[in-house]
């Protein structure tokens, strides 16, 4: 219903329309807590795959050749489920993504390990799914060239999208 306000008919019932069934939109952003519980998670999440990431880059990353002083073997072409026979590779893609993407990307001198961690990081736990995929996809696109694979940007971006992590898992084999 209705009721007066100062000599103005308001709706009551928190409608802003009830004859549209529109709800109102005033008290949205009353309640920021899920906000900040993502903000927390996402920091101690973040602190704990640091921990780790120190420890896998001094024991496995820092030990990699780079794919830039081997010779390409031009038929070392993996099949995208490849990774699935590896079951090291899998338990690392599933728990770690972030940082077995960036040593991909580290070993294929696309970038360096650490800009490539926080930023596959912040993008695997980002809102912004969109933007993360057109990224993975581009940077993957580089890594697929480096390894003697050429792809497209718009193959990788399908592969990203429908299988990520098998795609990632394939790059590290």
């Amino acid at each position: 219903g209705w009721f007066s306000s100062g000599g103005q008919c308001v709706p009551s019932g928190g409608a802003a329309a009830p004859w549209l069934g529109l709800p109102s939109l005033s008290g949205l952003f009353d309640d920021w807590s899920g906000v900040a519980e993502y903000g927390v998670l996402f920091a101690v999440w973040g602190v704990i795959m640091l921990i780790f990431a120190c420890s896998y880059y001094s024991q496995v990353v820092s030990h990699l050749p780079k794919l830039s002083d081997m010779p390409i073997k031009s038929g070392r072409e993996k099949g995208l489920l490849d990774c699935c026979f590896s079951p090291s590779t899998c338990a690392y893609v599933l728990c770690c993504t972030p940082l077995v993407t960036a040593k991909n990307l580290f070993a294929a001198n696309v970038c360096g390990f650490w800009v490539a961690c926080v930023g596959a990081y912040c993008c695997a736990c980002s809102p912004f799914f969109c933007v993360a995929v057109c990224l993975r996809a581009w940077l993957s696109t580089m890594v697929q060239n480096t390894l003697g694979q050429p792809s497209t940007c718009c193959w990788q971006l399908v592969l990203t999208v429908f299988c990520g992590p098998c795609d990632i898992g394939r790059e590290s084999l």
